[in-house]
């Protein structure tokens, strides 16, 4: 009787392992369509909080035309479902490329705390031109 119960559990677990690996982020062609060197370069945008994967990796893009810095601080907030997020120091984009985007991204993910409350987790953000 404990076979059965040790298949299940591993069927069990390799359903979940690719329900997972299916919730990687996606190109929502939130831009309209993008030419192959645009989108490799996109692709390869990467922060200290995106590691090597890259933005893209793990998190969807979004344009944010209400992100602001603090003069004080040098600190980055972006606007995310109508909340100003404080963008972390590492999440800011290493690259100088600009890829042809010419707005403010921000690449997050929704996190729902054990009450219910929606939280959102900066993975990266390139700022726009300055305001």
């Amino acid at each position: 009787m404990v076979w059965p119960a040790i298949r299940l559990a591993f069927c069990v677990g390799v359903l979940v392992m690719a329900v997972v690996r299916g919730a990687d982020a996606h190109d929502m062609a939130l831009w309209g369509p993008m030419d192959d060197k645009t989108m490799a370069c996109v692709k390869g945008l990467k922060s200290k909080m995106s590691g090597p994967l890259g933005c893209c990796s793990v998190a969807d893009a979004y344009p944010d035309p209400n992100w602001d810095r603090d003069n004080k601080t040098g600190r980055y907030r972006v606007t995310i479902e109508g909340r100003e997020i404080d963008v972390p120091k590492d999440a800011v984009v290493d690259s100088v490329e600009d890829c042809g985007i010419k707005f403010a991204t921000v690449w997050y993910y929704v996190l729902r705390r054990t009450d219910g409350e929606r939280t959102f987790a900066v993975r990266c953000f390139k700022p726009g031109p300055e305001n």
